[in-house]
């Protein structure tokens, strides 16, 4: 018990007592101002109590409110959890299938790869160019002691005539760093060139990585992984002064400086001028006078490409060289 309340009930316990024997000692005046006394300190004491009461009773009314509106955000609450589920449910879904289209995408390209192969060997196989290459063929086995199987040549690959101008090149301008747009037999062979040269090396940029891995066991099988690496460049945005492409995922200042430069890649099935972002994205990491070999000149988009270097980059020229398939310009 407080004190207070304690002394409080002593003081009137004592009222109490001295009311009583002044009324059995007949002094009623003393008796009733003691009842005065008693009855005053009673109705303070009923209003204490009454203010005290009333605040309580005002506390447990905000308290009862504050109590309805957490159990109403709770109930909110456990009713967004089944819509929060169904909502990452659907995300799922929806990532599983773009992931499906990706894949289907994926498959389609590489038909239309194979549908442009097969278009460029019938082109490679009319009678006098088929002759024309198997004597370049010939040529550049004579140039090498090749053990083991050779890679295909044509499809999407340098013909013959092609590999042996650029082999050619190779042994002319001892290159000390070579870099290919689109992996294949034009890898193995500049391989075969530098590593007679002595020094040199090769770089080949590819999107798809099967086509990594089968350039990479050609050149393992033929112990040419010393001068040549394939590396695996997934196709990403890139920024180029005609806007948006898709090109080879790679840091040009981890590619220079280039002293030839092959354009063979990416395929045409990628997108309207697949290959122009070469040059934009390269052209920083070309030595002065280097080479840029271009093939598919044949196609509308390669010369489109190739119109729009020239525009864009003043330092770029003709060579003069080109056999109707490829072309071959110079920078500085």
């Amino acid at each position: 018990m407080r004190s207070r309340s304690f002394a409080a009930l002593v003081a009137t316990a004592v009222a109490v007592a001295v009311g009583v024997v002044a009324a059995l000692l007949g002094r009623t005046d003393v008796a009733l101002a003691v009842v005065v006394v008693l009855l005053g300190s009673t109705a303070l004491l009923t209003v204490q109590v009454y203010r005290r009461t009333g605040a309580a009773a005002v506390g447990a009314r905000a308290a009862g409110r504050e109590v309805g509106r957490l159990r109403k955000e709770l109930a909110r609450r456990e009713s967004a959890v089944p819509t929060a589920t169904a909502v990452h449910r659907d995300a799922a879904a929806a990532r599983a299938s773009v992931a499906k289209l990706d894949d289907l995408a994926s498959q389609i390209g590489e038909l239309r790869e194979e549908v442009t192969a097969v278009h460029s060997l019938a082109h490679a196989a009319r009678p006098g160019k088929l002759l024309s290459q198997i004597q370049a063929l010939d040529q550049l086995r004579d140039k090498f002691r090749v053990e083991g199987p050779l890679p295909d040549v044509g499809g999407w690959a340098l013909d013959p005539t092609e590999l042996l101008w650029l082999i050619d090149e190779v042994e002319r301008r001892r290159p000390e760093f070579v870099v290919e747009c689109g992996s294949g037999t034009s890898t193995f062979w500049i391989a075969m060139a530098l590593r007679r040269n002595g020094h040199g090396r090769i770089i080949s940029l590819e999107h798809q990585g099967k086509f990594a891995a089968r350039t990479r066991a050609v050149l393992e099988r033929h112990e040419l992984s010393d001068v040549a690496e394939v590396r695996h460049a997934p196709l990403a945005e890139v920024e180029t002064p005609r806007g948006t492409f898709r090109w080879y995922d790679v840091e040009p200042d981890s590619l220079g400086p280039i002293d030839l430069l092959v354009v063979d890649g990416p395929p045409g099935t990628t997108g309207p001028l697949a290959r122009y972002p070469a040059l934009p994205v390269l052209h920083r990491a070309l030595n002065p006078g280097a080479c840029v070999l271009v093939d598919d000149m044949h196609r509308t988009d390669e010369q489109e490409a190739v119109r729009h270097w020239l525009r864009e980059l003043p330092a770029l020229h003709r060579a003069g060289y080109t056999n109707g398939n490829s072309e071959v310009l110079t920078y500085g």
